[in-house]
């Protein structure tokens, strides 16, 4: 996807009913489409939504200066400013990175993608550094649409 389509696909930050929590949750269309794939793919989509719930309730409860916890949420320590929620339930080993913003005042978090973490030595395509390759594009434009503004539609 060039520069050009990305701002305008990024600019389109999606709110999930879903989400009510008063730190504002917001995803990008990108995070909608693999998130989907994989919850239609598990088998579990009840328990791993709920799992994602609880994950996003204690971000909410503990936000970005203490939100760190071993087996729900990372701190990536190769990238500067993003995280990554663990949802771990029998074979699946989804994570999701994401991103802490503020603007006008209100904070976010952007969940950014989902994807299967598997064990190096089985597959190197879903590992953390191909994805954020991936989304090294998002995270450039994505300052600039908190700067612009955010549609909701």
């Amino acid at each position: 996807m060039k520069g050009t389509e990305l701002k305008i696909v990024l600019s389109n930050v999606i709110y999930p009913d879903q989400f009510h929590y008063d730190l504002l949750v917001c995803v990008t269309p990108l995070y909608e489409e693999s998130f989907g794939d994989l919850l239609e793919h598990s088998g579990r989509k009840y328990q791993v939504t709920k799992m994602l719930d609880q994950r996003i309730q204690y971000l909410c409860e503990h936000r970005q200066s203490d939100c760190c916890r071993s087996e729900w949420i990372e701190k990536l320590s190769y990238e500067k400013d993003m995280y990554s929620i663990i949802i771990k339930d029998k074979d699946l080993n989804i994570r999701i990175p994401f991103v802490f913003y503020a603007h006008n005042g209100k904070p976010y978090v952007v969940l950014l993608k989902a994807f299967l973490e598997k064990n190096k030595r089985q597959s190197k395509t879903s590992s953390y550094s191909s994805e954020i390759k991936l989304l090294r594009p998002v995270l450039d434009h994505m300052e600039e649409m908190f700067q612009n503004g955010i549609r909701t539609d």
